[in-house]
């Protein structure tokens, strides 16, 4: 979604005979992007209805259910019922996409033995594929944060999540520590 508000003039200052439809009409011609629709609306009725409904436009129908492939063919089916329909302007139906999930089968067994829990595997998880904030650096009057995560070629595959290391408390006198991403044997000090 790109949004941008456009300023016009007073009405008074308009050419003569237009219209805001006319404008609109003009404006909608010229702004085309491929695989955007134009909305022309009011900055905040526009946030008004995208908060209260969750569609980006004035008037939506949402389709729920459990299936991505029917809800993609209902929705589909309800546009060519709409097509044609008198008022009915930027007929789109929204890709429907799906999201990536990982299960992670916690063996607190295992973990105990090394004095760990299903909190220590959530949080390396969590920050390995998700990121974490780690700190801040500033450049002139600005404020960036620094987030870590695992490098994507290690995020997209099963293999490489499961060599994700965890970070034990001290046991005996070593102490684990992480391995690296590309070797597999463990680094100890």
């Amino acid at each position: 979604m790109i949004e941008t508000i456009i300023m016009l003039k007073p009405r008074e200052k308009w050419r003569e005979g237009k219209k805001k439809e006319d404008v609109i009409r003009e404006l909608d011609s010229l702004l085309q992007i491929p695989g955007v629709v134009n909305g022309w609306t009011q900055p905040i009725i526009n946030r008004i209805n995208m908060l209260s409904t969750g569609i980006r436009t004035d008037v939506g129908i949402k389709v729920y259910g459990q299936r991505l492939d029917s809800i993609a063919s209902v929705s589909e089916r309800v546009r060519k019922a709409l097509e044609g329909t008198p008022g009915v302007a930027d007929l789109y139906v929204e890709p429907v996409t799906g999201g990536k999930y990982l299960g992670v089968n916690i063996r607190r067994g295992d973990l105990a033995r090394y004095g760990l829990s299903a909190d220590d595997v959530n949080r390396t998880v969590e920050t390995a594929l998700g990121g974490a904030p780690i700190g801040n650096t500033i450049e002139g009057r600005r404020r960036f944060s620094i987030s870590l995560r695992l490098a994507q070629d290690y995020r997209n595959s099963l293999d490489q999540i499961r060599r994700i290391p965890l970070n034990s408390p001290p046991l005996g006198k070593f102490r684990c520590r992480p391995w690296r991403m590309w070797n597999s044997r463990t680094v100890r000090r």
